[in-house]
């Protein structure tokens, strides 16, 4: 045990072992994947500002974060359940099993949003003219995650690049589709997750087989930390999914384009503690002691994140004048948003931890909390603050949680003499 420890601090230190190291090969590729797929993002946004209105680029992204409302709430737990079990049982059931059960529920799920719209967001009511698109999309959204986690999971970090690096695909389809207005962008977006889709399975097709089936005793068997997984996932996305939305209703779609353009931004500078909270969680997963340094991965997380904070601090308000000067007037939501980041690094290192130590019931309450503060707190302060209200929310959420676990972290200390991870 303190031999893997002092292995992993090690490879920490020293590039040399870091290279070599399972934890930060794998941490750099899932890190360039998020990095490749922020850019991308921007990209993508910067392109559909300039061949579609301010209005369509809001409707825009509510309709995204309508289909990835859709996918958090049909994934079951699934992506977690892959990394966590794929090493300890049968891959291919393991796999298929998180790849039909998402799948079923993706379809019963849009098909309940289509009906339901115009109680949702009658703003988006049109959606249902193109339903059958629609549910294509959600369809080839799921499956392409799930292949995506199971990369993941056999730390096949390269392929997982490449997965993402082919959504790049959505951009040249914006000018050709510009004609359709909002749907547009929607569609370009469809059509990449689905080329996605075609490359990635033959790449998996390698190491896993695909089989029409759900095994009924790995869902019996995994069913308690997969559900209260889907719960804690619910929780923790469905803020992000349902804010611009409520934007979009409260305040327009011009105040909901600059969100999703501040948001998007801000979530650049997360990449670096996403990257390593999520192969912190595929070692643990694999058997590997990841409680010895855990202090000095946060340390070093926080001395990567300050570079991007200062230069958003600075040059943030021409980076968002180069989608449009409109985007630029939410210079100041950014800069709330990324100064929390140092918040949320703690909150993102902390939930792996719960799950190596199968304690989901711990993810899903700080989910749970997160959930109401952060939408609750949102709701109250628009009212008096406008779209800058969602910042104050967004910081005062994080650092209440940070608050928490830092609690914790000193009442467990106290206990054991030092994080002992099973």
């Amino acid at each position: 045990m303190l031999r893997r420890g002092l292995a992993w601090q090690k490879a920490l230190g020293n590039p040399a072992h870091a290279v070599s190291d399972p934890l930060m090969r794998n941490s750099f590729f899932i890190g360039l994947s998020r990095a490749a797929n922020k850019a991308i993002g921007l990209l993508f946004w910067s392109v559909a500002a300039r061949y579609y209105s301010i209005a369509d680029v809001g409707l825009g992204t509510a309709m995204i974060s309508s289909l990835e409302l859709v996918m958090i709430l049909s994934r079951f737990g699934s992506d977690v359940s892959i990394i966590r079990f794929m090493p300890l049982r049968d891959k291919d059931v393991v796999f298929n099993s998180g790849l039909w059960i998402p799948a079923a529920l993706s379809l019963a799920i849009s098909l309940a949003f289509l009906a339901t719209m115009d109680t949702i967001s009658p703003d988006l009511s049109f959606i249902r003219d193109y339903s059958i698109f629609f549910i294509a999309i959600c369809l080839a959204h799921s499956a392409t995650l799930t292949i995506g986690y199971a990369l993941i999971s056999e730390r096949r970090g390269g392929a997982y690049l490449s997965q993402n690096l082919l959504l790049s695909t959505r951009i040249p389809f914006l000018p050709i589709l510009a004609g359709m207005g909002c749907i547009g962008i929607f569609f370009s977006l469809g059509a990449a997750y689905i080329i996605a889709l075609v490359v990635s399975a033959v790449q998996i097709s390698r190491n896993l087989r695909f089989r029409a089936r759900i095994d009924r005793m790995f869902l019996e068997d995994t069913l308690r930390f997969s559900s209260l997984n889907y719960l804690a996932s619910v929780l923790n996305a469905a803020p992000a999914l349902i804010l611009p939305i409520m934007i979009l209703n409260m305040l327009g779609p011009i105040e909901a384009a600059r969100w999703y353009v501040a948001f998007s931004v801000a979530n650049i500078i997360l990449i670096v503690p996403d990257a390593i909270s999520t192969s912190f969680f595929v070692e643990g997963s694999h058997g590997r002691d990841m409680g010895k340094g855990i202090f000095r991965v946060l340390s070093h997380t926080f001395g990567l994140l300050l570079i991007p904070v200062v230069i958003v601090y600075i040059w943030g308000e021409e980076i968002l004048g180069l989608l449009g000067p409109e985007y630029a007037k939410s210079i100041d939501l950014l800069r709330i948003l990324v100064l929390g980041s140092f918040f949320v690094t703690v909150y993102s290192l902390y939930i792996p931890i719960q799950n190596i130590r199968a304690r989901p019931g711990i993810v899903v309450l700080m989910n749970f909390a997160r959930f109401v503060f952060l939408l609750g707190l949102s709701y109250i302060f628009i009212f008096s603050y406008g779209i800058i209200g969602v910042g104050y929310a967004w910081i005062l959420t994080y650092a209440a949680l940070s608050l928490a676990v830092a609690c914790e972290a000193i009442r467990f200390g106290r206990a054991k003499k030092g994080i002992d991870l099973p």
